[in-house]
């Protein structure tokens, strides 16, 4: 009788053992489906930072001596490390920081940033506004 009870116990740990295992690789199967994706997070980095601007610009009034920084509560030091923003009005450079000539590599060249432009009508003027990211993820770094 005590070889039965046991037999039991014994066909009990190898259904466990096998439960644990499908667990286990499923957690495996998503970590590496998630960080494996090929996601360009530069492009989104770049259109939100324009839709930031752009909602600023709505919101808020717009002179000639134009603080983006602190109109549009922008970190400055982030700002310079990993984007490029360049603004037109009417055509013409209003705010410029980076080389939006790179916008044209982006996506041939990791090393090169992803832009987005976008154009916003306000008070009889057009803002063009082009925002481009370097930042590179680190699935973006390999």
């Amino acid at each position: 009788m005590k070889n039965k009870a046991q037999a039991g116990n014994i066909t009990m740990i190898v259904v466990f053992v096998a439960i644990l295992m499908i667990i286990a690789s499923g957690i495996v199967i998503g970590i590496s489906a998630f960080f494996s994706s090929e996601d360009a997070f530069r492009k989104t980095d770049a259109e939100v930072l324009n839709t930031k601007i752009k909602n600023c610009f709505i919101e808020n009034s717009v002179s000639e001596k134009l603080d983006i920084y602190e109109l549009c509560s922008l970190n400055e030091e982030v700002i310079k490390r990993n984007y490029i923003i360049e603004i037109k009005q009417n055509g013409e450079a209003f705010y410029n920081y980076g080389d939006t000539e790179k916008c044209l590599l982006g996506d041939e060249n990791q090393a090169f940033p992803i832009c987005s432009t976008s154009t916003l009508k306000k008070d009889e003027k057009t803002f063009t506004i082009t925002t481009g990211s370097n930042q590179l993820s680190k699935i973006e770094q390999k």
